[in-house]
């Protein structure tokens, strides 16, 4: 269990007023002050007490301002605390702990999502727009260099605005950005980049916007850095949002499987490198209970 942080009286308890603690024992609360103390140990359960506590490095990064996080830890919650939660829109999806190497240490991430055997699911619109953005995941090919193997898609090809794509197309990169209200070109594919990868190993994919600029980046490195793109290309809609396939296209599928999915609506890199994670994500503070017992509870799934 990781480090966590504890509440404590402050030192200015005693006589129930502001700003104190009452000096009831058997029911203690709080007027207008909270002390809090990075413990070098995590909790452990005592007899007849509960214990309140917040692990400070539950995930390897804490991303306050998520709009989306998948951790496929068996089902579609979104643990971003913005409530879009994934549903199943196409064949049944499976959840497992994969052993296959590559960008991430496997023992620490838990299950990831299966989309082998027609698999795809959906999201709310988070609304992009026009702005900037942060799409992110761990992807697993089981065909890395033939095929079109789709990851994220919005939209379909008869519809706008706000078409995305990531995707891979016998062995090339790419993402797909389409807007009908523009007019020609109706889309552009910015990022075309083309490179091996091996079948059935973890990568980490990003691709950010921050104004006109594009950034791909794979396995925490700048691949391709696009400098002019129309900032007028919508990204969002009345479309479908899917992982898995092209929003409402079913015929393009992810075969393989995908880990911690996470969107913001900001740049999250800008630079030329980043640390992969090394652990899943918190997007809020994850804030537990443990009993007398040693049983614990997640207070803020």
């Amino acid at each position: 269990m990781a480090d966590a942080v504890t509440i404590s009286r402050p030192s200015t308890g005693g006589g129930g007023g502001s700003g104190n603690w009452t000096d009831d024992i058997g029911e203690a609360t709080l007027d207008g002050e909270i002390a809090l103390e990075m413990q070098s140990s995590a909790p452990s359960a005592t007899a007849d007490y509960a214990k309140i506590y917040s692990r400070l490095d539950e995930a390897g990064e804490y991303v306050p301002d998520a709009e989306l996080l998948l951790h496929f830890e068996g089902g579609l919650t979104d643990s971003s605390g913005e409530g879009n939660h994934g549903s199943v829109i196409q064949g049944v999806p499976t959840y497992a702990v994969s052993t296959s190497g590559g960008s991430r240490d496997n023992s620490t991430f838990g299950k990831a999502i299966d989309f082998r055997g027609s698999a795809a699911i959906s999201f709310p619109d988070i609304g992009i727009g026009t702005g900037d953005f942060t799409v992110e995941f761990f992807v697993n090919f089981d065909n890395a260099q033939s095929g079109v193997s789709v990851v994220f898609g919005y939209a379909d090809l008869a519809a706008g605005p706000g078409h995305l794509q990531i995707y891979r197309y016998n062995g090339v990169w790419y993402t797909l950005f389409w807007d009908h209200t523009l007019g020609t070109p109706a889309y552009t594919s910015p990022i075309p980049w083309t490179e091996t990868l091996v079948d059935h190993t973890w990568y980490h994919v990003a691709l950010v916007r921050e104004g006109s600029d594009l950034s791909f980046y794979r396995d925490g490195v700048r691949k391709v850095h696009v400098t002019s793109h129309p900032v007028d290309f919508v990204i969002g809609g009345a479309e479908t949002w899917a992982i898995g396939r092209i929003g409402n296209i079913t015929t393009y599928q992810t075969w393989g499987q995908v880990d911690e999915f996470l969107m913001t609506k900001t740049a999250k890199y800008s630079d030329a490198t980043y640390t992969v994670p090394t652990k899943p994500r918190a997007a809020k503070a994850n804030l537990y209970a443990m009993d007398g017992a040693g049983n614990e509870q997640n207070l803020t799934p």
